[in-house]
């Protein structure tokens, strides 16, 4: 309940700051923190427990839901809200209607069949692939530096060229903190992953749509594998959350890429439920080597997974399958592209970070090791209390990566976005309850599951 509660003030907090510095949006924020901080004491105490969802709960779901999709629709002077034609607003005007079909189920007075949950949820899927389609077609060249070096990245390495060396685009944030040339600062694998869409396209962005589609997905995969009785909106909720949000357009159409990590986390923590080893440790490589700061995922996927020495391996393979051939081609040039051009730039005065409210209230200078160090703290705590318990993933992940980013030198929408995602990966997750077998290894049939009883 506190992640979904979490993950509501998330969601109003960007759509009032688009992830920028306010006094307003930084108050809303440290609440945000302490409501995960204190879901992350809950989980330490109740670690063999599973989340319970009471009727009223799952009203508050829908609520939350259904109210950001109608701002979406509603309020055309929103700032996140692109000048789109026809067909994105008559996307958003289905998907309301779409929502309100949640009621007759959600108090009760009709059992839904499991077909049209799937239809409803597919049909809500498609919405958001229009919407979005849209939002690409009427803004074909943002003028933010994150779109221009993807693109360029995708150029050069489809004419032959070696992006970290042959891609320098202009800077876009404020000149005092971005001094120079920008260079293709994306992994790999993140080159890997939207190569293709840039060959069918022209644009990189359509990876970030398919990426939020795959996210909801495998939220929805996550709840239903918890094997529990639930109703519709508490089954959707997670992805409805992420695809209602007013601001969303924003992020697709700027083309920030933290869908794509938030999608390969989804997906492997799916694939974990499932019981598909190798599944789990290709998505675990893939995810960790897809941006620099995805390297907190390993220690937290080792302890909260449980998984074997075989799995880790493979993912470490997985991982460099990517980054090898570059390093090989031009490795000073992938070093300087990837982390010393980021190591070098200054903190932002506009980021949304704690450390920024210390600066300018208390005037305590920083330069984001905080966030490294709470971030580890989380992580140890984890490795003594709730090693083994995939159903605290989710908060764990939340926990950790909000230390890293409030407490760091940057801290941006793209950011915030991938907290946000992780609080309804975390309300999903939460619903499964027992500790987790070793990844692979079917559990015993004659033992009783926890996760069977009914909301």
């Amino acid at each position: 309940m506190l992640l979904l509660l979490v993950a509501v003030l998330l969601g109003e907090m960007l759509e009032i700051s688009l992830g920028t510095y306010t006094d307003r949006a930084i108050s809303m924020a440290a609440t945000a923190f302490v409501l995960v901080m204190a879901a992350f004491a809950i989980a330490l105490k109740r670690v063999d427990r599973s989340v319970r969802w009471p009727r009223a709960v799952a009203g508050i779901v829908w609520a939350s839901a259904i109210a950001p999709a109608w701002i979406a629709w509603h309020d055309l002077d929103l700032p996140s809200v692109p000048r789109v034609f026809w067909t994105a607003h008559i996307a958003k005007l289905a998907m309301l209607y779409l929502l309100v079909t949640y009621v007759p189920g959600l108090l009760g007075w009709v059992r839904e069949p499991r077909e049209w949950r799937l239809v409803r949820f597919a049909l809500l899927g498609g919405l958001l692939l229009l919407a979005g389609i849209e939002t690409i077609r009427v803004t074909p060249s943002p003028s933010i530096d994150v779109f221009t070096v993807q693109q360029g990245g995708a150029e050069a390495l489809s004419s032959g060229l070696n992006p970290y060396g042959s891609v320098h685009v202009a800077c876009t944030g404020p000149s005092d903190s971005c001094p120079t040339l920008v260079p293709y600062v994306y992994p790999p694998t993140h080159l890997c992953l939207t190569l293709p869409a840039y060959w069918l396209f022209g644009d990189i962005r359509p990876t970030m749509l398919a990426a939020l589609l795959l996210a909801g997905y495998c939220m929805r995969l996550v709840v239903r594998q918890a094997g529990r009785t639930l109703p519709a909106i508490v089954e959707d909720a997670p992805a409805l959350l992420i695809w209602c949000a007013p601001w969303l357009p924003f992020v697709v159409g700027r083309s920030w890429t933290d869908p794509i990590q938030l999608a390969l986390i989804s997906a492997m923590l799916a694939a974990h439920f499932a019981n598909r080893e190798k599944l789990t440790a290709i998505l675990l490589g893939l995810a960790i080597s897809s941006k620099q700061s995805m390297f907190w995922l390993a220690p937290i996927a080792f302890l909260i997974l449980n998984l074997r020495p075989r799995a880790l391996v493979l993912a470490a393979s997985v991982a460099m399958a990517s980054v090898l051939p570059f390093a090989l081609w031009d490795p000073g040039a992938l070093q300087d592209a990837n982390f010393d051009f980021l190591a070098s730039l200054p903190p932002r005065e506009d980021a949304l970070t704690f450390l920024n409210w210390a600066s300018g209230h208390l005037g305590w200078r920083h330069d984001g090791a905080l966030g490294f160090a709470l971030a580890a703290l989380v992580v140890a705590v984890t490795a003594f209390r709730l090693r083994g318990h995939a159903n605290a993933f989710g908060i764990v992940l939340t926990a950790t990566y909000f230390c890293f980013f409030a407490f760091n030198k940057w801290a941006f929408i793209n950011y915030y976005f991938l907290i946000f995602g992780l609080c309804s990966l975390g309300a999903a997750a939460a619903l499964h309850g027992g500790t987790a077998l070793p990844t692979g290894r079917r559990p015993d049939p004659t033992v009783p599951s926890e996760t069977s009883r009914r909301v």
